[in-house]
């Protein structure tokens, strides 16, 4: 009776363990030939989750522009700006000519037109902000390509040889550079955990 009850139990393991693993090999036969869908999640589902992970989602239909557009477009802005205002200054001590009381006042004006640039003139101080993605598994070659092509740096040779060292701990995520950055805080930057 216990032989037989063993040969029972081996036969019912054997047909538990066959059955399982005949699924396995459908389920990975489904993955390859990639007839197993995922879940369809919905536009708001989406949205919630690109946002929990710190990203944001945009209709193809909506204009996007890149950093040197924008910069362009908001410089000749700035250039409409100040003559619009060089212009209105002009038409105001033009259609005066009485006074000198009138004068004095519109020597008042230019410092203040004189004034207005600058501000443009302090705007090449400010810091321009410039991003790069780090990607999973880019080589130092790729990244000194990134960051020639968003003009951080300048020799791509040198700054290879530079941060040679520290290429394979580069962090994954948004590297952000400010202005003309040195190798050492370009490295730094591409070391810093982008997690947190």
């Amino acid at each position: 009776m216990n032989t037989r009850r063993a040969l029972l139990v081996g036969l019912g393991v054997g047909l538990m363990a066959g059955s399982a693993l005949l699924q396995l090999m459908n389920y990975g036969q489904d993955l390859s030939e990639g007839t197993t869908m995922p879940v369809e999640l919905t536009v708001d589902q989406l949205q919630k989750q690109a946002e929990g992970k710190g990203f944001a989602m945009y209709k193809l239909s909506e204009p996007m522009y890149t950093q040197a557009q924008l910069d362009a477009a908001a410089a000749k802005a700035k250039e409409d700006a100040l003559a619009a205002a060089a212009a209105k200054s002009g038409q105001a001590t033009g259609d005066t000519p009485a006074p000198s009381s009138v004068s004095s006042p519109s020597s008042t004006p230019a410092p203040s037109a004189s004034a207005s640039p600058a501000p443009a003139e302090t705007a090449p101080a400010v810091k321009e902000r410039l991003g790069l993605y780090v990607a999973a598994g880019d080589s130092l070659e790729k990244v000194a390509t990134g960051l020639k092509a968003l003009g951080v740096i300048r020799d791509k040779a040198a700054f290879i040889k530079a941060a040679k060292p520290y290429s394979g701990k580069m962090r994954v995520g948004l590297s952000v550079f400010e202005g003309q950055a040195t190798y050492d805080e370009i490295v730094a930057e591409l070391l810093r955990d982008k997690n947190k």
